[in-house]
């Protein structure tokens, strides 16, 4: 019996052996064929079943590395941690830092990939290239170019093979590419394309088009960039539809602009246009929200330079507009499946301008950076019901350079409210901003739809002192496509009918953890500490509390003082109207572009990390092990479904700006949106306590009470605010010290006239 039970036992631990080996091999061949998701999951199985360490550190490694394609880079890193540990050389621990280096390079950390790189060294010429060149883009992207340059040139030649000597010549091509020394650019990425072939070969000579082409040798470009596209169009693994042929075309698109063939570069716009929406449009639905965010920040600026042709084809143009808009805030909803994506990417300046009513005009902004001047510029792009009209507002330079004060406009504007009275009393900027826009609209224009971009995300431009302005009925817009979907009938959203109503949030209380916590993470918590370098701190607003017992009775119902970040992940989804009176924050407000030569390269987009609401137990949850950290970041939000919620008040410090990139602050706003909210009202800068309670005490009334329009209640709400008067004060007796009313109703006092209490708010559908 017991020679038997022996047997068995042998026999089990044989299959079990032979089980995790086989699942071993069927998660590299998945790796190798790009099925990340099921390569994960089988490598999680046999890190779970494999006795071996050594097999479990190789599994670990390759599971990092599938991660990182699937965009979950926290899971990469604690993954690349885990093997570090089991490795039991210091050659395998060089080669899984390595690794990590590459998620650290794509996540924005590169004093970290400096300090890991510098410390390491491969004996293998192949290995000891790749690592250069990653130290040196690492050198790059902090600024110190010459030091990128000098790690490439300290190889000898003959120490290592022609394919490392041409990697290194190749990341130091483009790092004088992005020095602007296109001369040397030009030999080096030329040289490399000697000693390469096949794809990377194809890669390289597009690149050198490219810098041909600022050399205005567009004879040698067009014929570099040509065979590039022949061969990639001709390769079984690549074809017409792969994103390599795509960023190949739109290379050929800008050669042939900066060779001023502005004709045939706008057909092979359109080409690129073309192919990178049916890209999107087969792969979104299969892609990570994280995955898509990352694609998106890498695509959005390429699509823009599209904006480069200028005013000859501004139907086009806009469509570009909308379909920037389309991605970046694309919600749960529209990458349920592919017909709903399908739909969701169809309108287009005809639908816009088909869908607007008599005495309405839709305006699109823009800010890119142009091809052919290098200068970043604004423009609007004005939509009426016969026709789309291009305008020039000016260069990033003129705009962002306005002087405010003894500052400039940008530095003014992120410095939150200390210059808003100079700003919004300025008929300067006004001018400059909307002019040339109230020029081209038709007569009788009664209302104007608006989506800005760039810095005008972060400014009431709306409320700007322009004097033909104020016949106008002006509405902010996430996208114009919006009309659109007002016309169809599908903004009203259905499903949710609860209300919510949070504030006097106790920031220094952990409420028990629940049982299950819905997407729970600690990212944002993380990202503040790596930032900002410690914990924040929030005080008790004893005033959002007032505002929240205020609003829950015009709403009736009741006013949430408990409400930390598993609790309102889970009962948000169910609030047709949510109402959050709480601390908001941004942590970086910043205006960044992306290196010239990494623009085609994936980066995590981690800019809705920079902004978020701080909930119960904000001040001391991070600091514990617990599943979340008390900070509702914009980037959880866009995991939360939302769909079926109308409305959402931040009543909250600075909730509507963010990290600016190409599609304009990248803050709660857009995370709401992306997770399928309706309208948001938001504010620009921290906000005075007693005047948002006003503001917010009329909206209500006036919106559910009186049963007014949204916008009408929103723009009823402001004005009463600015026209709030006081008609009695009270006075101090200098002879008895008595405090006594005194009536000034014949000389009223009105508080809130300053744009600093009115202009904070703004509603965006």
């Amino acid at each position: 019996m017991c020679k038997w039970w022996w047997i068995g036992l042998l026999c089990s631990v044989q299959l079990q052996a032979q089980s995790w080996i086989a699942d071993f091999r069927q998660a590299d061949e998945a790796r190798a064929n790009g099925l990340y998701k099921e390569a994960v999951a089988l490598y999680s199985r046999v890190i779970a079943a494999t006795p071996d360490p050594t097999a479990r550190m190789d599994c670990l490694n390759s599971r990092a590395g599938c991660y990182k394609q699937l965009a979950d880079y926290r899971q990469a890193l604690a993954d690349y941690g885990q093997a570090e540990a089991l490795a039991d050389t210091p050659e395998l621990k060089n080669r899984i830092l390595f690794n990590k280096t590459g998620v650290l390079l794509q996540t924005g950390r590169y004093e970290e990939v400096v300090d890991l790189l510098s410390g390491m060294e491969f004996a293998e010429e192949q290995q000891e290239g790749k690592r250069l060149a990653n130290l040196a883009v690492a050198y790059a992207y902090m600024g110190d170019w010459e030091q990128g340059i000098r790690l490439l040139e300290q190889v000898p030649e003959d120490r290592c093979g022609k394919e490392t000597q041409a990697t290194l010549l190749q990341n130091k091509g483009f790092i004088k590419w992005e020095m602007h020394d296109y001369r040397g650019a030009y030999e080096d990425l030329k040289k490399a394309s000697l000693a390469l072939q096949g794809e990377r070969y194809y890669l390289t000579l597009a690149n050198l088009a490219v810098v041909e082409a600022e050399l205005r040798l567009y004879e040698e470009a067009l014929c570099h960039i040509d065979s590039v596209l022949a061969w990639q169009g001709g390769q079984p693994s690549i074809g017409t539809g792969h994103p390599d042929y795509i960023i190949s075309l739109r290379k050929k698109a800008e050669i042939l602009l900066k060779k001023g063939e502005r004709e045939e570069a706008l057909r092979l716009f359109r080409s690129f246009y073309k192919a990178e929406l049916d890209y999107v449009k087969r792969n979104f639905v299969g892609m990570t929200e994280q995955n898509r965010l990352d694609f998106w920040k890498k695509e959005k600026p390429l699509l823009s330079e599209i904006f480069s042709l200028g005013e000859a084809c501004p139907e086009f143009l806009y469509d570009v507009a909308l379909l920037r808009r389309h991605i970046a805030l694309l919600d749960r909803k529209a990458v349920a499946d592919r017909k709903s994506l399908d739909e969701f990417c169809r309108i287009d300046s005809r639908q816009v301008r088909k869908a607007l009513r008599p005495k309405e005009v839709a305006v699109e902004f823009a800010c890119y950076k142009d091809l052919l001047s290098a200068d970043t510029m604004y423009i609007a792009l004005v939509a009426s019901r016969d026709r789309v009209q291009h305008v020039a507002l000016g260069t990033r330079k003129d705009l962002h350079g306005h002087r405010v004060g003894k500052v400039t406009l940008d530095k003014a504007v992120c410095t939150g409210a200390r210059y808003v009275d100079q700003i919004y009393e300025d008929t300067v900027l006004a001018q400059k901003i909307w002019q040339p826009i109230v020029k081209l609209l038709p007569a009788g224009t009664q209302t104007l739809y608006f989506a800005p971009d760039g810095l005008f995300q972060m400014l009431g431009i709306e409320y700007l002192s322009f004097e033909d302005l104020k016949g106008l009925e002006m509405r902010r817009l996430s996208s114009t496509a919006q009309i659109v979907s007002r016309q169809v009938g599908s903004g009203k959203k259905n499903g949710a009918e609860g209300v919510l109503v949070i504030g006097g949030l106790a920031y220094n209380e952990c409420l028990p953890e629940p049982d299950t916590v819905s997407v729970s993470n600690r990212i944002a918590y993380d990202y503040v500490i790596r930032n900002y370098g410690r914990p924040m701190n929030f005080a008790y607003l004893k005033g959002a509390g007032m505002e929240a017992d205020s609003i829950s009775a015009i709403l009736k119902t009741e006013s949430i003082v408990t409400a930390d970040e598993a609790w309102l992940k889970h009962r948000l989804g169910e609030s047709r109207i949510a109402h959050l009176a709480t601390h908001g924050y941004s942590l970086k407000v910043s205006l960044d572009e992306p290196l010239y030569f990494m623009r085609d390269s994936i980066q995590e987009d981690q800019s809705l990390l920079a902004s978020g609401i701080a909930l119960t137990g904000a001040n001391v949850a991070g600091k514990m092990e617990r599943a979340e950290d008390g900070l509702l970041s914009a980037r959880e939000l866009c995991d939360m479904d939302l769909t079926d919620t109308e409305l959402v008040v931040l009543s909250a410090c600075q909730t509507a700006q963010g990290v600016v990139s190409d599609e304009g602050p990248a803050g709660l706003v857009r995370g709401l949106k992306r997770a399928g909210v309706k309208t948001v009202i938001a504010t620009l800068w921290s906000v005075d306590d007693k005047a948002t309670a006003l503001f917010m005490k009329a909206l209500y009334e006036n919106w559910k009470v009186k049963k007014q329009d949204l916008y009408v209640a929103f723009r009823q709400a402001r004005e009463a605010l600015r026209n709030y008067k006081i008609t009695k004060k009270v006075v101090l007796q200098r002879k008895t010290l008595r405090r006594v009313v005194v009536d000034c109703s014949k000389d009223p006092i009105y508080p809130y006239r300053s744009p600093y209490y009115w202009a904070p708010f703004v509603l965006i559908d």
